[in-house]
């Protein structure tokens, strides 16, 4: 069973504690003009109890009245403290001072203990780490989920099979203008997506805790922060975490907006894949002026390159975009041939941040000079038919067109074992080698495009994850996906 009827809990009074599936409690503390709501649950197991996360000073009085709605508070017996930031934890010299049992004990990782020892608590730790991740009760077994890094080095979170709750801590934690109880729809990922791009530190760290959760059967996500997430929407909001950005203030440069460092994320995630997915150059111009006019008040925008004999290449909507040979506006000719890094000295800003493969120890120019090897390696590989991209940072993708499984399967290892095998020579006679992480998917009739696509980047996480250098194949999709493709392909009649 897992959580009760939404309706009845779309409406639950949260001046009281509030059961959101069978003996588990919400008893948080709603804080008026907070939009980083914080919650604190309990599981009702007799004078076996357990409080999660148990919660700030500011929140603790009413939690305790909410607690007590329930339970006596010497019925609790663990303290679940899934981290050590004071939004879980600072609660708990109050609750040190005010049960009174010998077995009590903190429940938490090795790592946070290291900084909730600082309380002096004279309550123990009882450590996930030490005690097998699993804590049997007198009916059932919870069970722990390392999640590193995400946001904590020691963090985890907390799943009950009897219910399918999972305690998830920070993760799938959102941020709240309005709070709610419970998500009402998929809006809000929204939340969801602004707190994880500032507050996890990476995708690849983000996706590591998202493939532990993947172990256990969730059927419910009751997150520290944000809105429960019910079992409609768990699928969705997972899916949507699997291909988010993180770490954004990593790009910022000194700008510290959360809010507007998420909207340019966004904006140039989404300008990365239309120039993946048009192919005429009008309906990328318009595209582009449309993601621009989300953040700035631009009325039109110009395209400018210079040709090998120094020319310059206009492309403008006067002439739909086909491609003039005309003189540049002096502000544009200061520009045109500009190198990278004076360009960054020029326009200090997020907007200019990008992937760095090899930046931080050889410069921008060695990255450069890496990319370009690894470029034109591809481009002397791929046939006259197929489509190379660069698809942002140090990734590429390769559209294969007409190719046969057994061919498709021989270029993606040829292509590995290619680069493994070449030196690139990045200046100052310092010889690099690299090698490819690759993943590869087939697309199979009527699959969107940006469908293959995700299926080829869980691929190459996958193929990230167990070691690099190597080649994973993407599953095929369900056959009841498949299906609905086909379906939607056939034109009705009538």
């Amino acid at each position: 069973m897992v959580l009760y009827d939404e309706t009845h809990l779309q409406a639950a009074d949260t001046r009281h504690a509030v059961e959101i599936a069978p003996r588990i409690w919400w008893v948080g503390e709603v804080l008026a003009d907070d939009p980083f709501q914080c919650h604190v649950y309990l599981l009702e197991q007799g004078d076996q109890s357990v409080l999660f996360d148990p919660g700030s000073r500011l929140t603790f009085p009413g939690t305790l009245r909410k607690i007590e709605e329930v339970i006596p508070l010497n019925q609790v017996r663990y303290y679940v403290c899934h981290h050590p930031d004071p939004d879980i934890a600072a609660a708990m010299p109050l609750i040190d001072e005010l049960i009174d049992r010998g077995d009590a004990v903190l429940v938490t990782h090795s790592r946070a203990q290291a900084l909730l020892k600082h309380y002096g608590l004279r309550m123990p730790f009882w450590l996930v780490d030490e005690h097998g991740w699993r804590l049997p009760l007198d009916n059932r077994e919870i069970q722990f989920l390392f999640t590193p890094y995400a946001h904590f080095p020691g963090a985890f979170c907390t799943f009950d099979p009897q219910s399918g709750v999972l305690f998830s801590s920070d993760l799938f934690g959102g941020m709240t203008t309005q709070p709610t109880l419970v998500a009402r729809d998929e809006s809000h990922f929204e939340g969801i997506r602004i707190f994880h791009e500032h507050y996890m530190p990476s995708r690849d760290i983000l996706g590591y805790a998202l493939s532990q959760i993947d172990r256990f059967p969730v059927q419910a996500i009751a997150p520290q922060h944000g809105s429960i997430i019910p079992p409609r929407l768990v699928p969705f909001m997972v899916e949507k975490l699997r291909h988010l950005e993180c770490g954004i203030y990593l790009f910022a440069r000194g700008d510290t907006d959360m809010q507007r460092l998420s909207r340019l994320t966004e904006t140039l995630r989404e300008i990365t894949q239309t120039m993946l997915l048009y192919r005429d150059f009008g309906d990328i111009a318009k595209r582009l002026l449309a993601l621009v006019q989300r953040s700035l008040p631009a009325r039109r925008i110009d395209y400018f390159g210079t040709l090998d004999n120094g020319s310059v290449l206009m492309l403008s909507p006067e002439t739909r975009f086909a491609g003039i040979v005309d003189d540049a506006p002096p502000e544009v000719l200061a520009v045109l041939g500009m190198t990278h890094d004076a360009w960054i000295a020029a326009h200090a800003g997020p907007a200019m941040a990008d992937h760095r493969i090899y930046n931080d120890t050889y410069g921008h120019g060695g990255g450069d000079r890496v990319l370009q090897a690894v470029a034109a390696l591809l481009l002397g590989m791929v046939r006259e038919a197929d489509v190379l991209v660069r698809y942002g940072g140090e990734e590429f993708i390769c559209f294969l067109v007409d190719g046969a499984v057994a061919s498709t399967d021989a270029f993606a290892e040829r292509l590995r074992t290619t680069l493994a095998s070449h030196t690139i020579d990045i200046g100052d006679g310092q010889m690099l080698s690299v090698a490819a992480s690759i993943g590869a998917a087939r697309r199979v009739p009527h699959e969107p495009l940006d469908h293959v696509i995700r299926r080829a980047d869980e691929a190459l996480y996958q193929a990230k994850q167990r070691g690099r250098n190597r080649v994973v194949h993407a599953d095929p999709p369900a056959l009841a996906q498949q299906a609905q493709w086909r379906a939607a392909a056939v034109p009705s009649r009538g």
